[in-house]
């Protein structure tokens, strides 16, 4: 908690003393809270593995709008994979492998981090990470703070993904379903996106994909000027390959967190 103190001063030499010592006594304030503290609280960490996605990107967002480093998520998923896959072979005494994307093993994760650790003083990644958490966390949110369609388009497919878990039919492409489903919504990647005649929630999820593009075109144009041309290709397809992973880390997350929450 800081302290603040307020010097007073007046025209009036009468009651100089007086004001002089009410300006000695402390005020205490309480500074305002980052907004994304509501779903990443970096003094009592991440949560166990969630099932609602939007709670889960959200998540992942405060996660990046703090530390500027997806490593600490990383590091979470792999902790919940472990935990919950040694609660389900306590529960049912089959092994369970946990539910993280087929090349997502340690190893890879590791070298992703590195590589991440590496690049981050050169590119300034850590400003780039903290300004994409807060974009994804104001575009699930909105201006209004009430909520964006991004937030109807995750119910829906975790409906979806649970309807599958239930009945088995599972088609084991539900990442690249939701994938798909962001990218027409929202229109990443649509040439002339115009935001006229949108109602408020569609309006900012659009509006901030569209900043997020912006984000990524500025470090790509960073890339260009540092790098030959075929090695600035391979690195900005490396920096988009990040994100996506761990956007479909957070897909699994919530996969893991219906088994966990099966298991109770």
């Amino acid at each position: 908690m800081k302290l603040v103190h307020k010097s007073l001063t007046s025209w009036f030499s009468g009651i100089c003393v007086v004001l002089i010592a009410i300006s000695t006594v402390a005020t205490a304030q309480t500074p305002a809270q980052p907004e994304y503290v509501a779903y990443y609280n970096p003094e009592t960490g991440f949560k166990p593995a969630q099932t609602s996605l939007t709670q889960i990107f959200l998540q992942l967002a405060g996660s990046l709008e703090h530390h500027g480093s997806p490593e600490p998520y990383i590091r979470h998923m792999q902790a919940e994979h472990k935990r919950i896959s040694s609660l389900y072979e306590q529960k049912t005494g089959k092994p369970h492998k946990g539910r993280m994307p087929a090349h997502m093993a340690d190893e890879y994760l590791q070298q992703l981090v590195s590589n991440w650790n590496a690049l981050s003083p050169r590119l300034g990644l850590d400003t780039f990470s903290k300004e994409i958490g807060r974009c994804a966390r104001e575009g699930i949110r909105g201006t209004r703070n009430t909520g964006t369609i991004a937030i109807e388009i995750f119910n829906q497919h975790q409906d979806l993904v649970i309807e599958g878990m239930k009945s088995g039919a599972g088609k084991g492409n539900d990442f690249e379903r939701l994938r798909s489903k962001i990218k027409t919504e929202l229109e990443f990647d649509k040439p002339g996106v115009t935001l006229v005649g949108y109602e408020t929630q569609r309006r900012d999820a659009v509006r901030y994909a569209l900043v997020i593009e912006g984000r990524f075109h500025a470090l790509d144009k960073k890339i260009d000027a540092a790098l030959p041309t075929e090695q600035a290709s391979e690195l900005k397809n490396v920096m988009h390959c990040f994100f996506m992973d761990l956007c479909e880390l957070a897909h699994s997350e919530f996969e893991i967190g219906m088994l966990n929450w099966s298991l109770q």
